[in-house]
């Protein structure tokens, strides 16, 4: 992309915090994973370092996992301009599908599918996954698909008959022109 996705400008603020805005409406605790403790690009929010800069979005988890002592996490990447309260609680579920996740024993997760992909960067994990992302991690495996085939994994499906649904829900952005094709899209 030739700059950084998290600071990306979208409706007046950087990208990452605008997906991070969206989750503080749902969530108890916002967090910005980072390779820096000390990130100076978002003073104000509760940054995390990475225990393994450079790994990827399964060592960010790993990281949020062990930041979040016990209670499970939405994981969020931060170049998803469509995400929305809606469909972050759609993917928790409801009262009753949280508590038997964070009950279980076992490593799950409750993972949207989107397009007939299930989309792991925008998905619930349970605090029992960390030991199961760790081993996975020192496999050497770095891709959260991957995870998905050892835990149980719930598919929580993205129709057009939800009211939140839009083709362009969960598109990444990539580019500054993937921006904008969003914000076209968005307004059709």
């Amino acid at each position: 992309m030739g700059l950084d996705k998290a600071r990306i400008p979208f409706r007046g603020r950087p990208l990452a915090e605008h997906v991070a805005s969206v989750l503080a409406e749902v969530v108890s605790e916002v967090v910005l994973l980072s390779r820096d403790a000390d990130d100076p690009r978002f003073p104000g929010w509760t940054i995390v370092p990475d225990r393994r800069p450079g790994e990827g979005p399964l060592a960010g988890l790993e990281s949020a996992l062990d930041h979040a002592g016990g209670r499970a996490v939405f994981l969020a990447a931060c170049d998803l301009p469509g995400l929305t309260s809606e469909l972050i609680r759609h993917v928790v579920g409801s009262g009753r599908a949280l508590e038997e996740l964070l009950r279980s024993p076992r490593a799950e997760a409750r993972v949207p599918v989107f397009e007939d992909r299930l989309q792991p960067v925008v998905a619930l994990y349970s605090p029992a996954c960390l030991a199961e992302v760790e081993a996975a991690l020192e496999r050497g495996e770095r891709a959260l698909y991957r995870l998905l085939e050892r835990i149980h994994t719930t598919p929580v499906r993205l129709t057009p008959e939800l009211p939140f649904y839009h083709p362009t829900l969960l598109h990444n952005v990539n580019s500054p022109s993937d921006l904008q094709l969003y914000e076209r899209d968005r307004q059709i």
